[in-house]
């Protein structure tokens, strides 16, 4: 198994038997995932036929419930000869707006379950997520090294629960001591860049996480 914190709070949040990997790489998340037993079947595509290859090799004690595809975004799964279909999409280590890209495409209307590990552009993700009618279910936040990532897992309803702002920038973690230091960091990084040069935005942000520090 990957000694990973953000793997595994992905594999975490992953709670449907049949799932697909978008932008697989090496496919560390569905081999965790086959490993802790949480999943019986796996859709993994990568727009890299040699990182799929990588997938292919990492997985090979799965051949039977596995396969795998060459593309960008969901328009790589083409399960037209497949009857098996997948309950949960895990789309993880690429950009926010790449992620927004790949929900954005026709293809990904035909699935409504999701688990997101954007890099970077959260507040964005988190905006046209409740835009489009998806559902924050889980925002949760976890630190690797000196790094901290966000893993959401996300559902298409007819109407989403509003968001506060605090939730629209810092996400609503159970894991409150993480997000604490999240924010002190945070913090100090908007704290150096208002130093140099005062941007409205920044100082915005200042202020909303000097308030919600507060709140611990």
């Amino acid at each position: 198994m990957i000694n990973s914190p953000r793997i595994n709070k992905i594999c975490e949040l992953v709670d449907k038997r049949i799932i697909a990997e978008i932008g697989c790489d090496h496919a560390y998340i569905t081999k965790n995932l086959f490993q802790f037993n949480k999943i019986d079947f796996a859709i993994l595509s990568d727009i890299s036929e040699k990182c799929l290859q990588k997938a292919v090799k990492n997985l090979e004690d799965y051949k039977i419930k596995t396969t795998f595809f060459v593309g960008d975004g969901l328009q790589a799964i083409n399960l037209n000869t497949y009857d098996i279909q997948p309950e949960q999409i895990i789309i993880a280590g690429m950009g926010g707006h790449e992620i927004i890209n790949i929900l954005k495409n026709e293809q990904s209307k035909k699935y409504s379950r999701y688990v997101l590990q954007p890099q970077k552009n959260v507040v964005e993700l988190r905006t046209y997520l409740h835009q489009n009618n998806f559902e924050i279910l889980k925002d949760e936040i976890v630190q690797e090294g000196k790094i901290f990532y966000y893993v959401l897992k996300v559902e298409k309803v007819d109407k989403p629960k509003p968001l506060s702002i605090q939730e629209l920038y810092f996400g609503n973690p159970s894991d409150l001591k993480t997000l604490k230091e999240y924010l002190k960091y945070e913090l100090s990084k908007r704290k150096e860049i208002s130093a140099k040069k005062k941007v409205l935005e920044n100082e915005t942000l200042i202020r909303l996480i000097e308030q919600h520090l507060l709140d611990f």
